[in-house]
């Protein structure tokens, strides 16, 4: 049997989870769950997992914040690790790591979905593969934790403009395209490049939030939220825009758990995760 811990702070992605374990997943035998940092940290050391299924963004910090505590007590050598996510964060990455004892899910997963990463980091690894893809893992993590204050925009014709990231209200999909509107400018500034290209650049940012597939918001300009209807209003401006369903309950609970953002994705991570894996 795989022994397995779940982190996850939503109750319904939580239930989801239980379900397709129990439905697609036979070897699997869940031995805790928690929403938190805290809780999920005396549960991993308790129950002595073979794998951790995580959202990446947890209550109380990072799931990488779980991992380098874990590490310290010696609980990672032979974890294996299912990352969840929103957006399509690891999208550049999570190809090609047949060989890592990681997994990347986006949010929403199908059962089978869960089961083929379920199989997929129970695979016997050869060790030199394994690291080759972590290091490309790393590079990644890298890029992802250096997006420095300015966000580099692809515009129609192929010319790039620098945004500063506090001036953008929010990111709304439009097609293949994205609009990305700005303070105290009324047109959008369109983009060439898709919105998952730029969620996933800002992902490690705890400034911006999904409110849905296609709307990504920057919180510091938020000023109301109406969770009846859905509704958020940015200060200083008259626009407005409408979380989905899950994406309203999802911003909601955040609002509620977490009056400061998240942060970004911190330096130590990458010196961290080349000591977990023994790279230089």
């Amino acid at each position: 049997m795989l022994k397995t811990y779940i982190v996850e702070d939503n109750a319904l992605e939580l239930a989801n989870v239980l379900d397709f374990l129990a439905l697609k997943c036979p070897q699997v035998k869940v031995v805790g769950t928690s929403g938190e940092m805290e809780s999920a940290y005396v549960g991993i050391i308790e129950t002595r997992p073979d794998l951790l299924i995580s959202d990446i963004q947890i209550i109380g910090g990072l799931c990488y914040d779980l991992l380098k505590r874990l590490k310290k007590v010696d609980r990672l050598n032979e974890l294996r690790i299912i990352f969840m996510t929103r957006f399509r964060d690891f999208d550049n990455a999570k190809h090609g790591y047949e060989y890592s004892p990681l997994a990347f899910l986006e949010k929403p997963f199908t059962a089978g979905e869960l089961h083929e990463a379920v199989d997929k980091v129970g695979q016997p690894r050869e060790i030199p593969q394994a690291r080759q893809q972590m290091e490309l893992f790393l590079e990644f993590l890298s890029n992802q934790a250096h997006p420095g204050q300015r966000l580099t925009v692809t515009l129609l014709k192929g010319a790039l403009q620098l945004v500063d990231l506090n001036d953008i209200v929010y990111l709304e999909a439009n097609g293949s395209m994205t609009d990305l509107y700005l303070k105290d400018i009324q047109s959008p500034l369109v983009s060439s490049r898709n919105l998952g290209h730029y969620a996933a650049l800002l992902h490690s940012n705890g400034q911006f939030f999904s409110i849905s597939k296609s709307i990504l918001i920057n919180l510091t300009h938020l000023d109301r939220y109406d969770h009846s209807e859905k509704r958020i209003v940015f200060r200083h401006s008259a626009r407005h825009v409408y979380a989905s369903r899950s994406g309203g309950q999802e911003l909601r609970q955040y609002l509620l758990q977490n009056p400061q953002p998240k942060a970004q994705l911190p330096d130590p991570v990458i010196s961290f995760f080349r000591k977990l894996f023994g790279l230089k």
